[in-house]
Order: structure tokens, then sequence, then C-alpha cells
């Protein structure tokens, strides 16, 4: 009994002496969540010197090369069930350009504190990021195979118009407005931008928006993405608090209807439509906005509802960053409640944040 005694003394003092010595530090995560495995900088190039820059303002590094399978699908749990993404090395004649990007489109509308809070800690700019269905085999006999075809379109376009080509496993495509049309065959389960990754996003340009004359509608989509992706974090950890009277006069329980000269037709009930999160960057008809009134009577209310549910506040952020203030006014003149909501986001980033969506908008 008195060894049982000692044992319990001595078992107690060292939890004791643990937690007190644990207490000031916190835990680090597992995995490669902040710890960088790549060498840094990834070369001696003009670009290097800037990407470090970017590390030492901001906190993040931009990886353009060396990114494997493994980095790409890493998850807090198992392998799971969703695609696998791949991506490839950046030739360097590419690597400037995204560079710039992130220096003139991205972090000049936030503080470098507001960065470090919002982004992750890696972004992989990478060549033809795509995803492709995984592979369980054949549940008959436990093994499978498969093989992936070759993209074989090709786009042309002059002037102003527009070219596209599909093939067996691949996409290509082209615009011109008044200039060179660059033709690419894009993989298949082509990705402009991943979110969700582990502890990284990632983003992949075409050779027509890096080289050619793409059009200012799909650098917007890409820019407007990265920055909402910011906002949004922002929201979730309450580093931007939703305004008090955002939801003032605001019905986001009665069902709505369709028919415009209905009051209970959305735009009357001060909602707007739907921009989506990713501006339809990679999407099949690069749409950035919502506008079936089907759908949205049938699933917007549902979507603003719930405890801690900014999604409402978020949507006007969306649409604030996409439409001018020329376009939106010219679109929602006649529906007082929206055009009251609009202003008080507009006016309430600037003010508390020194956010300006319409900047933002017009990419000024």
């Amino acid at each position: 009994m008195k060894l049982n005694k000692y044992f319990i003394i001595l078992t107690l003092g060292m939890l004791g002496w643990t937690s007190c010595n644990q207490s000031d530090d916190p835990l680090e995560p597992s995995g490669n969540y902040s710890p960088l495995r790549f060498e840094f900088p990834q070369g001696d190039n003009e670009w290097d010197y800037r990407i470090e820059q970017i590390y030492k303002t901001y906190g993040v590094y931009l990886i353009y090369k060396d990114v494997t399978a493994e980095d790409l699908n890493r998850t807090w749990v198992s392998a799971g069930t969703g695609d696998i993404y791949y991506g490839d090395d950046l030739p360097d004649e590419e690597v400037p350009f995204y560079v710039d990007f992130f220096e003139q489109q991205i972090f000049p509308y936030f503080t470098p504190e507001g960065i470090q809070k919002s982004f992750p800690v890696k972004i992989y700019m990478l060549k033809h990021l795509r995803a492709e269905a995984r592979d369980f085999g054949d549940s008959n006999d436990g093994t499978g195979t498969g093989t992936g075809g070759t993209g074989t379109g090709t786009g042309t376009g002059t002037g102003t118009g527009t070219g596209t080509g599909t093939g067996t496993g691949g996409t290509g495509t082209g615009t011109g407005t008044g200039g060179t049309v660059i033709e690419e065959n894009l993989p298949a389960g082509f990705k402009a931008m991943k979110w969700d990754g582990f502890d990284y996003w990632a983003i992949s340009f075409t050779l027509n928006e890096i080289f050619g004359t793409t059009s200012e509608y799909s650098m917007k989509q890409k820019r407007s993405g990265i920055i909402y992706q910011i906002i949004a974090n922002m929201v979730e950890s309450g580093a931007i608090l939703e305004p008090l009277d955002m939801r003032t006069g605001i019905d986001l329980e009665t069902a709505l209807r369709t028919k415009k000269d209905t009051e209970d037709y959305r735009w009357n009930r001060g909602i707007p439509n739907s921009i989506l999160t990713n501006f339809g960057a990679g999407t099949r008809t690069g749409a950035a906005e919502q506008t079936s009134d089907y759908a949205q009577a049938n699933s917007m209310i549902s979507t603003y509802q719930g405890e801690n549910n900014h999604e409402y506040f978020l949507n006007y952020v969306r649409n604030a960053m996409w439409f001018t203030k020329a376009e939106f006014t010219s679109k929602y003149a006649s529906f007082p409640l929206i055009m009251e909501k609009y202003n008080l986001v507009v006016e309430y980033m600037l003010t508390n944040y020194g956010m300006d969506l319409e900047k933002m908008a017009s990419g000024q």
C-alpha cells in the first residue's frame, strides 16, 4: 500500500510539472502544416528575390516547383474519397506573371497583418492544376486499371472572336481581342484554383492568360476569388464582423416567390442574385452570377438561415466586389432594400476595415 501511495504522489507531481511547462507553448500541428519542406527560395532568379520579399512581408510562401501529389492531397484525416489533385512545375518564363499577379492584384488590397491572419502558409503556383477521379478498382476482383486519354483539342480566334475545341481527355480554348490567340491543350479536369488544401491554396493560369490577349474578365475572376477567400476567412474567424443592421428589415424566413410582380420576389425582399464564391472561374459557363429564379426561390432562403450564418452578408460582399457601383445600380435601382444593404456593406467595409470593394470591382 505504501508503494502505491508513493507511486500516486510521484505521478501527480509529474503531471503537474508537465502541465506547467506546456501551458505557455501552443501545440504544433502534425504533418506539413507550417514547416516548409521545400528549399526556399527555390532559385536565385529575379523573381525568387521578389518571392522571398513577399514571404518576409506577408508570411506567405509562393511555391512554383517540386510540388508532389502528396503535397496536393494531404488531408487532416484519411486519404478520403474525393478527387486526386496533380500539378506540374511552372516553366521559368511563366513564374514572373504569377508573382506580378499577387504583387499587383492581390496584396495591395490588404495589410500585411490581414494577410498573415487569413492566407494559408503556402500558395502553390502550378502548371495545369487538375483533378482526377479516385480509382478504387473493380469491386469484383479487387483490382482495377485505367488509362487517361490525351487531349487533342485546339482553339483559334482572331480579332474580337473566340475559339474553342475539344478532344478526348482534354480541351483547348482560345480567346482574342484584337490580337494573338494561343492554342493550348488543357488536361481533363483542369482547375483554375483550389481553396481547400490542407495548408495551401493552388492556382493555375492558362497560356492565353499569361502570354495571350486574354479577357480582363478571366483575370477579374481569379483576383476576386482570392480576395474573397481572404475576406470569408476573416469573417469566419471573427476578424471581420457582420454589420449590426445587416438583417434589419429583411425577412429570411418566409418562402420566396418566382414572379417579379409579387412582394415575396427575392429582389423585393432585399435579396440580390447570388455570386459564386469562385466567381465562375473554371466552370463550364464561366458565369459568376446565378440568375435562375426557380433555383433561387427554392434554395436561397435556407442558404441564409441558421446560427452564425453570414452568407447573406457575404453575398453582398461578393456582389460589391464583382459589379461596379454603376453596374449594380443599373440592375437594382428600383429595389430600395437591395440598394440600402449594398451601400451599407460598401461603406461598412471601407470605414471599419479599410477594404474598398468598389476599387476591387473596378480593378483599381
